[in-house]
């Protein structure tokens, strides 16, 4: 049977969703608890989109692993109200757009003059498009599926990615010593993922490389900069414990998220390189 992944796009950071009560009525009757959540996610946890903040961690985060080709078939799967979408557009990023399973953060999206916003299903929207795109971006968005969905969002990712096409994903890091604050900082959130699990779950599907990135504190003035440089400290107490415990001294990441980097494997032009031997 054919499992339809309709998971509405709720962020922390950088996109959080749209304010606005659907109303409840849920008492007594026989609601999904997903769904129950999701409809009135905006209000009771979300907030407001940033599109400042989304464009200081787009040029730290995602600017350095995007392509140079400004025409590259961009999908930002889970993308909530577009602010992500509006930076790779401002970035020169033409073929960028975005989907949402979320009629309200689509809604906003437009609103806001994202119109390259779509809203549809996980998917509807990466099945419309096998072995089409370059880039996928999915953040915040594998922590609030369950393990047979992620394996299955994963599949459809590298369908739709050409070869040696790239995903950019930010989740947990069930690693870091705080993994609980965002792990159960939210009812919708159905698992935690290391960067051990990630790459496990990666290789499954057929991505051939799998890099993990910490997600450090953003500097952009005075006081974030001192939050850097106390987690900078920080952090290499906690990498140096876990090494002493694990035996594996280097490699650690212990911030609360994680950067997931992954590419599709790249065809080889097997008459080619049977000529050059």
């Amino acid at each position: 049977m054919r499992t339809s992944i309709a998971v509405p796009r709720p962020r922390r950071d950088p996109d959080s969703g749209l304010a606005g009560n659907t109303g409840s009525g849920d008492v007594g009757t026989a609601v999904p608890a997903r769904e129950r959540l999701y409809r009135r996610y905006a209000t009771t946890h979300s907030g407001g989109a940033d599109q400042e903040l989304t464009d200081r961690l787009f040029e730290r985060d995602i600017a350095p692993f995007m392509p140079d080709n400004r025409d590259a078939a961009i999908l930002d799967v889970g993308c909530g109200q577009g602010t992500l979408v509006a930076a790779l557009l401002r970035a020169g990023y033409r073929q960028a757009r975005g989907v949402d399973a979320s009629p309200e953060q689509v809604a906003a999206a437009h609103q806001a003059g994202v119109v390259q916003v779509e809203h549809a299903s996980l998917d509807t929207a990466l099945e419309a498009v096998p072995n089409r795109l370059d880039v996928v971006i999915a953040m915040d968005l594998l922590e609030h599926l369950t393990r047979d969905e992620l394996l299955r969002t994963l599949d459809l990712i590298a369908s739709a990615l050409r070869p040696g096409g790239l995903l950019l994903a930010r989740t947990p890091n069930g690693v870091s010593p705080f993994a609980g604050n965002y792990r159960y900082g939210d009812l919708t959130h159905e698992i935690c993922l290391t960067p051990g699990s990630i790459r496990q779950a990666l290789r499954v599907i057929g991505f051939t490389t799998a890099d993990v990135h910490p997600c450090v504190p953003l500097v952009y003035g005075a006081a974030s900069g001192a939050r850097w440089l106390l987690w900078k400290g920080l952090s290499g107490c906690y990498k140096l414990a876990l090494g002493i415990e694990s035996g594996s001294p280097r490699g650690h990441v212990v911030t609360q998220n994680m950067l997931v980097v992954a590419r599709t494997p790249v065809l080889v032009d097997e008459p080619a390189q049977h000529r050059s031997g």
